[in-house]
C-alpha cells in the first residue's frame, strides 16, 4: 500500500487526502539532512540532535499544553512536556 500511495503521488503530485483513508494515521514523510523542509505547520523532528540526523515532519502543537513528562529540547533548555518541546520545534535532546 505504501508504495503504491508513494507511485501515485510521485506520478500525480500533490493531491488531498481524506485522513479516513488511513486508520493508523497519514504516511509520516521523512526529513533530515538535506530533506529539512516540512509542509507549512509542521516541524523536522529529528532522531538525535545531529545536525545531519534523519526524522519525520511534526505537527507543531496547537493551543494549551497541559501534563506529560518533562524533556529536554536539542537546544538544551527544559520544557514541561513534549508538547511545549514541540512547540518550540526542538527534537528531544539526550539531557538538558
Amino acid at each position: 500500500m505504501r508504495r503504491v500511495l508513494t507511485l501515485l503521488l510521485l506520478a500525480c503530485g500533490p493531491v488531498d487526502v481524506d485522513v479516513a483513508d488511513f486508520p493508523h494515521g497519514p504516511p509520516r514523510v521523512r526529513c533530515g539532512d538535506s530533506e529539512d523542509t516540512c509542509a507549512a505547520g509542521f516541524f523536522c523532528e529529528k532522531t538525535s540532535c545531529d545536525a545531519f540526523a534523519d526524522g519525520f515532519c511534526t505537527p507543531i502543537p496547537q493551543g494549551m499544553c497541559d501534563g506529560g513528562v518533562p524533556e529536554c529540547g536539542c537546544d538544551d533548555k527544559p520544557y514541561d512536556n513534549a508538547c511545549e518541546r514541540q512547540k518550540a520545534q526542538q527534537s528531544r535532546g539526550p539531557s538538558c
